[in-house]
């Protein structure tokens, strides 16, 4: 499965991108809360609080959840702070 870790992007040329991106059914969206109202997406997503500790404890989660096989992309420019078994793409 493919994943993508948008927290961090509300606004702008990230929005733009994310808007793209978000018409596709058949992945996983990591979303800022603040997009909540703007996108009204409901369906394969979870909206996530932007702060540091809330960032290293989704991403330890996240961690634990993929495996080999999944991929996952951060379209906020934001590297990633943990290293994951599966296919990252920043």
């Amino acid at each position: 499965m493919i994943y993508f870790y948008c927290v961090g992007i509300n606004e702008r040329g990230g929005l733009k991108v994310l808007e793209n991106f978000i018409k596709l059914d058949n992945f996983f969206f990591y979303l800022d809360i603040r997009l909540k109202d703007i996108l009204k997406k409901k369906q394969n997503c979870i909206y996530l609080k932007y702060d540091f500790l809330n960032r290293i404890k989704h991403l330890n989660s996240l961690k634990k959840k993929l495996n080999k096989n999944d991929h996952l992309i951060f379209i906020n420019g934001v590297p990633p702070i943990l290293k994951f078994n599966c296919k990252v793409t920043v």
